[in-house]
């Protein structure tokens, strides 16, 4: 049954009390965001180890000057909200530019089944303006709202692809090349290390492959799971965590994401990312090979369909 309460007084106490009782994930589409209170409840959300996605429109408003800012990592301490520290914590941020659409939206949608909409921005200007907003506890509501939020940041994502990737070489094609990183563990023993390589895949079609650099070899991936397993049990000191397992795969993928010169955020442009994914390949209980992702970047994920696997296995065997 669906339960709907509005809300014209309070709003933000009505909207901390839900972002409290979150206990899965959190996905925010705002125009304007600049409360820190707000924020910094989200920054808490983070480090309980829940899945917390802001998608905000890059918009001066949202900045403490007033001027073109690229939406690069290094200009995140400019905004107003404190999204460096959510970014540093491993939060999805998708900030919009204005060239593409002009986001003018006010929703959240709590644990997949709570819709937070109205007039109300989450800044501290919006406290003292007569605003509202319904509070939605409707899975269908819900899904529908996450639908349409994946659209945008879909839209978001093509465009940065058109706009900073080179295009593939073959004849004909459309499509534009990303980096992966591949970790073959197959021949890997205790005397030796695992092959590494840089490809370069096509958006098309993974019939366009290219190795990107020689193959290296890297042995890491276990040591950074020891590591920050063992600081994440120094921090806690022997406490019982709800969310531990979450809280140090995600330690573990931004460690990997910046051993290898590529970040979590969406702030990518030419020659600035070394991957956009990083697998590894080894064999299973029956000896077939399989590939497995350690870490990827969401704007790549799309393009990775069945049967996909083969394609590399082929490749790296070829060279």
């Amino acid at each position: 049954m669906t339960k709907v309460t509005a809300h014209f007084e309070n709003i933000r106490d009505a909207i901390l009390k839900v972002l409290q009782s979150s206990e899965s994930s959190i996905q925010i589409c705002m125009a304007w965001f600049t409360d820190n209170i707000l924020m910094q409840e989200l920054l808490n959300k983070l480090d309980a180890g829940i899945e917390v996605e802001i998608c905000m429109f890059d918009h001066d408003s949202n900045k403490i000057t007033k001027s073109n800012i690229p939406a690069r990592l290094e200009n995140l301490i400019r905004y107003k909200a404190d999204l460096k520290s959510f970014q540093t914590k491993n939060g999805s941020l998708n900030i919009i530019p204005q060239d593409l659409d002009y986001l003018h939206h006010k929703f959240a949608i709590i644990d997949s089944k709570i819709t937070i909409t109205g007039s109300y921005n989450w800044t501290f200007a919006a406290i003292s303006h007569k605003e509202n907003i319904v509070i939605i506890e409707d899975k269908i509501i819900a899904k529908q709202f996450q639908d349409h939020l994946e659209e945008i940041v879909s839209t978001n994502y093509q465009n940065i692809i058109e706009n900073n990737f080179n295009p593939c070489t073959c004849v004909g094609c459309r499509g534009r090349i990303l980096k992966i990183k591949i970790i073959d563990f197959r021949n890997t023993t205790k005397y030796s290390q695992n092959e590494t390589y840089t490809i370069g895949f096509c958006t098309e079609t993974f019939v366009h492959l290219n190795i990107l650099s020689e193959s290296t070899e890297t042995d890491f991936i276990g040591d950074l799971i020891e590591y920050e397993s063992n600081i994440l049990e120094d921090e806690l000191n022997n406490k019982k965590f709800k969310n531990k397992d979450a809280i140090i795969r995600r330690r573990i993928e931004s460690r990997i994401a910046w051993t290898l010169d590529s970040r979590l955020d969406v702030f990518v442009f030419q020659n600035s990312h070394d991957i956009l994914g990083l697998y590894k390949i080894n064999t299973d209980m029956e000896g077939d090979w399989q590939v497995k992702a350690i870490w990827e970047h969401d704007l790549i994920k799309q393009y990775f369909v069945e049967g996909w696997e083969n394609e590399i296995f082929e490749y790296i065997d070829s060279q």
